[in-house]
Parts: structure tokens; C-alpha cells; sequence
């Protein structure tokens, strides 16, 4: 079971495995980029994490910082059963590419993972831990501006995921085909002694609602949860289990 040992003001995670649960209509997890600064990436960065959707239709975000004009940056989502990636250019336009050989499937768990290599102009796409298919054609850096970073929505209520997230990391250089692969192997992976870690969430404070960040540098990397109203809801849950792929 996941806990915390509070020996410092911020608590030192003992590891776990756990999950949260998002209806895909009101509850996603955010935090202001004015907490989070170092969201704002404009190089190469990495995101992975572990996704059982409800359904395989339409938009569902999984991770983003992204908003209306001139506000947008990365979104990392899924598009029926493939992934999606966009990434802004200058803050009107984006640039949107589709993989063509996913296949998530509903209530299955997957785990996705994304790089992106800022001077190729490229973006990688693995599924459990195997490379898909390189995206290219895209802007050889990131619009720096500064909307929310977002677990589970676009921008306001918009695109919300319906289902299950877990491990949620979030890197400001280009992940390893054998560090993907590593990730993906370990449902609940501690990856806090990374050195290009910018943010991890595991999910596993039930029954706590707030989503700590495992590299625990600052409480603004803590994420809020949002439902509707701006209330905290306490809909994290822990699986006993490894996944089965």
C-alpha cells in the first residue's frame, strides 16, 4: 500500500501502486503554470504513463498544457484508439499528427509513452514499452507560454478523459527506448531518482486527493483535483495488481 513518512516538510513517498478514476465529464487533476514553472518546457521532453480507457471514442486527454489563444503548448492525448500529439508553433497555430498503429483498447490497461526531439522536428510513439512510429513534421521548438498543466482535459472541460490514469511522468529531455521499456514493465515505478524528471504522479495517496509529485522538489507540483465546482474529490483508488497486458 502506498503511504507517506513525513520527516521534512515535504513527505518522502513510500513506493505503491495505485491509480485514478475520471468520469470524462467534470474531474481531471491541474495545476497553474504559475505554481508549476517548470512545465513550461520548449525543447525535447518525454511523457508516459499507464491509460485504461472507457470507451475508444473521440478525443481523450491524457496529459497537457494547453488553452485557448495564444496560450498553447503540448497536448498528449488519445484519438479513438490511437495517440494523438500537439504541439504548438506560436501560440495561434499547431501542428497535429496521429499515429496509425495503436489499438488501445477500452478497459484494457496500456501503457504510452511519447519523446520528442526538438532539433528533429520528430516525436516517438511506444505502446508497452515497443516503439509504434515516428511523427514528423513538426516545429523545431515549443511555444513557450503558460496555460495549466492538465492531467485528463484540454483547456476548461474540454476533451476529458473517461476512465483509469496511473504514473503519470513528465521529462525535459528524450527518454530511452530501454527507460520506456523499463517503465512499462513496472506498473508502479519510482522514478524520482531521474535526473530530467520534471514531475511524476503515481496516483497512490487514496485516500488523499491531492496527486503528490514523487520527485517531491516543491508543493506546486502537487496536482489539484477539479470536480465541476472546484471540489476536491477523493476518487483515487489502489490496484493489488500488476496490469495484464
Amino acid at each position: 500500500m502506498g503511504g507517506r513518512i513525513y520527516t521534512t516538510r515535504r513527505p518522502i513517498l513510500v513506493h505503491g501502486i495505485g491509480f485514478a478514476n475520471l468520469n470524462g465529464s467534470s474531474q481531471f487533476f491541474y495545476r497553474t503554470d504559475a505554481d508549476f514553472p517548470e512545465a513550461d518546457i520548449t525543447g525535447d521532453l518525454s511523457l508516459s504513463g499507464w491509460i485504461r480507457p472507457s470507451g475508444v471514442s473521440g478525443y481523450q486527454v491524457i496529459v497537457s498544457r494547453y488553452h485557448s489563444p495564444p496560450n498553447r503548448a503540448v497536448i498528449f492525448t488519445l484519438n479513438n484508439d490511437e495517440i494523438a500529439v500537439f504541439l504548438g508553433t506560436n501560440g495561434t497555430s499547431t501542428v497535429s499528427k496521429t499515429t496509425a498503429a495503436m489499438n488501445v483498447i477500452a478497459n484494457v490497461w496500456t501503457h504510452i509513452a511519447i519523446t520528442y526531439d526538438a532539433s528533429a522536428g520528430t516525436v516517438e510513439v511506444y505502446k508497452n514499452g515497443a516503439w509504434v512510429e515516428q511523427l514528423s513534421g513538426y516545429p523545431n521548438a515549443i511555444f513557450s507560454c503558460a496555460p495549466p498543466f492538465s492531467v485528463g482535459r484540454m483547456a476548461a472541460t474540454t476533451w476529458l478523459f473517461n476512465g483509469s490514469i496511473a504514473n503519470i511522468a513528465y521529462f525535459d529531455d528524450i527518454r530511452t527506448a530501454p527507460e520506456i521499456a523499463a517503465s512499462a514493465a513496472d506498473f508502479g515505478i519510482d522514478l524520482s531518482g531521474e535526473g530530467n524528471l520534471i514531475g511524476q504522479w503515481i496516483f497512490d495517496e487514496l485516500p488523499s486527493a491531492t496527486a503528490i509529485d514523487n520527485k517531491q522538489t516543491d508543493a506546486g507540483r502537487d496536482l489539484i483535483p477539479y470536480d465541476g465546482g472546484n471540489v476536491a474529490f477523493k476518487n483515487l483508488r489502489q490496484w493489488g495488481g500488476k496490469p495484464i497486458l
